[in-house]
């Protein structure tokens, strides 16, 4: 996963006890955040469905959004060497247009901050 490697790279560079700051769009699923992230990121990215999609609102021509749930970035997080110090909402949350009535509650814009491990 990409994200993964970007975080694996990050703590590359840091010092022991480095600072890495991450602003994301943090998807609150309806079901559950993983299962939700998955079917919106797999309805968006079906060619077949993209001028569907594209109805709702989801510009993607079939490429896909990709949302993590907070404890799926927090976890990939861990797994690559960070703890997590703060997490704080940037933004009131928003209801999206894009199938998100079905599968996400809100999308939060949220910042991370996460401190490298020894």
């Amino acid at each position: 996963m990409m994200v993964q490697a970007a975080l694996e790279k990050a703590r590359s560079l840091l010092k022991a006890h480095g600072l890495l700051v991450v602003f994301e769009n943090i998807l609150v699923g309806t079901i559950s955040d993983r299962l939700s992230s998955r079917l919106l990121f797999e309805a968006t990215s079906s060619r077949p469905l993209s001028r569907l999609t594209a109805a709702f609102g989801a510009n993607t021509a079939g490429v896909g959004v990709l949302y993590l749930g907070e404890r799926r970035l927090i976890d990939l997080a861990a797994a690559a060497g960070f703890s997590v110090t703060e997490t704080f909402v940037l933004r009131r949350p928003r209801r999206s247009r894009v199938l998100v009535p079905v599968l996400a509650r809100e999308i939060r814009r949220t910042g991370l901050l996460f401190r490298a491990t020894t």
